[in-house]
């Protein structure tokens, strides 16, 4: 029948309340205090769980910590060794966004190079290619070509190479060509091709950046009763048997007939310098005679420096502890050690402090003979004036010489 009156006899003693938030519930004898909350509630309280606290969970058993805002889950029952997981697992690392940095760097340089670009930025980036000196603040021993590079070893000034250097060869064999005075010496050719040069040595090479003919006679000239002369420069690896290279020439020009002597005719710009050679001369095709009294063969010898700095301009950013970035480089002689021979640091403090790149890639092609390094994430002193330095070492002419062909940095 229906129950509408209750009672004292049909009540049984209530258990001690739990922890906050248990609720009554029965186990199929007996109500007991609940351990577990409703199905599909979470306890919340400001502590986390531990091995004893709640002393008698159920495995799936969920706690809010309400002030750190983690949630546990009870994964194991054992009397004072209960397991609570925290359900947020493992700590996700933050994305290294560093590659992606790289990535902008090199699209940057290709930028630079392709759109021959003076120094400039991209947002969080700096990329000079070295189209001019606009993006560099300091050179120490070191200096900006005007092919668009960076070394410690950059062309000198002209010299005139010494007339006891090497050996006399070709028609005109006579050492007073070479005996330093264009006043003395004079000497008589043919009809024809007459040549005059040097053989510098087994071994040795040279690259003559010009040449210089006198003539101490104004009578004829240096191509007798031809009022007009061509006169060439040329190489050779054979001493002229089959090898013969045109390197440059006068065109025609006077020859010096009735004007004043000593007379001369010089080329000392827009010779072809890409190969030195063991073997140079001079050739003049005259329809009568030659007459000249001194040659002059001239070379530029580099301006060598084993070791050189350079420091880019500073970039304003935010304060910044992280950099990273890339640069290209051209094994002009020899090779060079990455990390050894240039070395390529990062300041965010204007120089304050100077930090090494903390890796240097594996070099690949960027193109033609020009190679890209990426430079990995570095942590620097904190700072907000960032900055590039290139540091060269163990430079020798001819033997180990690094181009700097441009760089970027991410901030």
């Amino acid at each position: 029948m229906a129950l509408n009156q209750v009672d004292i006899s049909m009540m049984q003693d209530i258990p001690a309340p739990g922890v906050a938030g248990k609720i009554i519930i029965s186990d199929g004898t007996d109500w007991t205090s609940g351990v577990n909350s409703p199905v599909g509630s979470i306890i919340k309280q400001a502590t986390d769980p531990t091995v004893s606290d709640p002393a008698t969970p159920t495995v799936g058993d969920m706690i809010l910590n309400q002030v750190t805002g983690e949630l546990f889950t009870c994964t194991t029952v054992s009397v004072g060794a209960n397991v609570w997981t925290n359900t947020r697992g493992p700590a996700v690392p933050a994305a290294d966004l560093t590659p992606a940095y790289q990535a902008i760097a090199t699209l940057g340089l290709h930028m630079g190079v392709a759109d021959n670009k003076v120094a400039f930025n991209l947002p969080n980036s700096f990329i000079d290619v070295f189209q001019d000196s606009t993006g560099i603040t300091t050179t120490t021993d070191v200096s900006r070509n005007a092919a668009e590079y960076v070394s410690s070893v950059a062309a000198g000034t002209q010299t005139l190479i010494s007339g006891g250097t090497g050996t006399i060869i070709g028609s005109q064999t006579s050492a007073g060509l070479w005996d330093g005075s264009n006043t003395s010496g004079q000497t008589s050719g043919g009809a024809g091709d007459n040549t005059v040069g040097k053989d510098w040595g087994s071994g040795n090479t040279k690259t003559l950046t010009g040449y210089r003919v006198w003539n101490n006679e104004n009578t004829y000239g240096i191509a007798v009763h031809d009022t007009s002369v061509n006169i060439k420069l040329q190489g050779s690896t054979d001493n002229f048997s089959s090898s013969i290279v045109s390197l440059g020439e006068t065109g025609l020009v006077p020859d010096g007939a009735g004007q004043a002597y000593p007379f001369q005719v010089s080329k000392l710009t827009g010779i072809t310098t890409s190969t030195a050679y063991r073997y140079h001369r001079i050739l003049i095709n005259a329809g009568a005679d030659v007459r000249w009294s001194e040659i002059e063969f001239y070379d530029t010898p580099p301006a060598a420096s084993a070791t050189g700095t350079l420091i880019s301009d500073a970039q304003t950013t935010a304060s910044t502890t992280e950099v990273s970035g890339a640069f290209l480089y051209t094994d002009n002689a020899g090779t060079n050690t990455i990390g050894t021979d240039l070395k390529i640091y990062f300041t965010a403090n204007n120089g304050g402090a100077w930090t090494e790149a903390s890796s240097y890639g594996t070099a690949q092609t960027f193109s033609g003979s020009i190679k890209q390094v990426k430079l990995g994430k570095t942590t620097v002193t904190a700072g907000t004036q960032v900055a590039l330095k290139a540091v060269w070492a163990n430079q020798v002419s001819g033997s180990k010489v690094a181009h700097l062909e441009g760089w970027a940095v991410n901030y």
